[in-house]
């Protein structure tokens, strides 16, 4: 018999919702009753993949990157705002639970998202910090809000050869039960070859300020090249960034058939190196260049773990941008059992 299952992701940046997609996707396929929450951040993209879902509003995680500080030092001033959220999240999902009783709590970094009387899950894939300095620390804060859940999924391979998250999945202080699910993506690649149409595709992405410092570099690159190129923004902000005379195409929150053509159709990729970033990238099986968000340790670590071990390119600066080699994928990720493995997951949930 199905159960009724709430997922809850994290609206720092799209990431988390994105790829709470094809776990939303099996919990159905399963035959549960799935609810999930929102914010007006990641409405649109949950919104077009499940119009017929129950959907509830949840706190905003009101988080801004400052344009000269590291972002972990922006993070750690901003402390007690986000402790204050969590607080704000779980008055607002005690009253959500209460009406829907779920029998299972799915929470994407949401740390004030569970339901005493039922099984509460976090996904996360960062089990350890990599800020210099403020490791114990964060690690101490995260230990002690992780004791309100029962199990933590990573979406990522336990194989060692396989994992595209490396030692941040990986911390042995935590206590709670641990399954690697497997990466998680809702894109699709195409089934078919398909004529090359840009040089370079641009994903902008990220919380602000950050993000539109990207965009203005993307831009800034686009007018000194001669190559066709796609920027597609991660914002709803609809204003002009670019002249259309140039040899740019400019896309506002493609939904995820477009998102999926233009990716197809692009033969590199140049994008944050951000873990939801990742697993797309490499579930499209596509040559990327990664860029870490300045300041942020996790995006640097990761860009270095991936540059060694897949067809990725780490650089500081968009001008570093030059000619990759076409991918040639030695390992289909996405073949190797995964939405197999996250189905038998969900259905004994």
């Amino acid at each position: 018999m199905g159960k009724t299952v709430f997922v809850a992701p994290l609206d720092w940046g799209l990431g988390h919702a994105t790829r709470c997609v094809p776990l939303i996707r099996s919990l159905i396929q399963a035959g549960h009753l799935v609810h999930f929450g929102v914010t007006e951040t990641t409405k649109k993209i949950l919104d077009e993949e499940f119009t017929h879902l129950n959907k509830y509003y949840l706190s905003e995680t009101k988080i801004h990157y400052h344009k000269f500080l590291p972002a972990w030092f922006s993070i750690l001033l901003q402390t007690p705002r986000l402790l204050t959220n969590i607080q704000r999240e779980k008055k607002i999902t005690k009253k959500i639970f209460d009406q829907i009783n779920p029998d299972v709590v799915i929470s994407d970094n949401r740390y004030g998202c569970y339901f005493p009387k039922a099984k509460n899950i976090l996904i996360t894939h960062q089990l350890k910090f990599k800020q210099t300095g403020l490791s114990f620390f964060s690690e101490n804060i995260v230990n002690h809000l992780v004791k309100h859940f029962q199990e933590i999924w990573v979406p990522d391979f336990d194989n060692k050869t396989l994992n595209l998250s490396g030692e941040l999945s990986r911390n042995k202080k935590f206590e709670l039960t641990t399954k690697f699910i497997g990466p998680l993506s809702r894109l699709e690649p195409s089934t078919i070859n398909q004529e090359k149409k840009y040089s370079f595709c641009f994903l902008i992405s990220g919380p602000e300020s950050l993000r539109s410092i990207f965009e203005k570099e993307a831009v800034a690159f686009v007018k000194n090249s001669n190559e066709k190129c796609a920027i597609v923004r991660g914002s709803s902000l609809h204003h002009k960034i670019i002249e259309t005379t140039l040899n740019c195409d400019v896309f506002d929150l493609p939904d995820r058939k477009k998102l999926e053509h233009i990716i197809s159709v692009s033969e590199t990729i140049v994008c944050r190196s951000g873990y939801s970033s990742i697993m797309d990238i490499v579930k499209m099986k596509k040559a990327a260049f990664i860029y870490p968000t300045p300041g942020q340790s996790e995006q640097l670590y990761l860009a270095k773990y991936n540059s060694k071990h897949r067809m990725f390119k780490m650089i500081n600066k968009i001008s570093d941008i030059s000619v990759l080699p076409k991918p040639e994928w030695q390992q289909d990720y996405f073949s190797s059992g995964t939405e197999e493995k996250l189905m038998e997951l969900v259905k004994n949930i």
